[in-house]
């Protein structure tokens, strides 16, 4: 009787043992998953805040007389008063 019990004691023991390991094996896990992420989730918000800087760099510039200007007569074929303009053949797509 005293072996039994003896053997059930030791048996528990074990059994709470490796249940107790499996729950560490597993909070490890989890907690490596959820380190990579936040370096994932690190990594994104850098490379966010340098393209939002970017985009303001980009606003402030477009926001200059300089650029209005160059906007005005490279896309929209705008003239200064007094200006001239001349076309050449690859202008008339020919």
């Amino acid at each position: 009787m005293k072996k039994r019990k003896k053997f059930l004691r030791i048996g528990l023991l074990l059994l709470l043992i490796g249940y107790v390991s499996a729950m560490l094996i597993n909070q490890q896990t989890q907690f490596n998953y959820i380190r990579s992420q936040k370096q994932q989730v690190s990594e994104q918000i850098a490379e966010l805040k340098e393209e939002n800087q970017r985009l303001e760099r980009q606003i402030d510039l477009s926001n200059t007389d300089e650029y209005i200007e160059r906007v005005a007569r490279e896309q929209l074929g705008m003239v200064k008063d007094g200006e001239v303009r001349y076309l050449d053949d690859s202008e008339l797509g020919k």
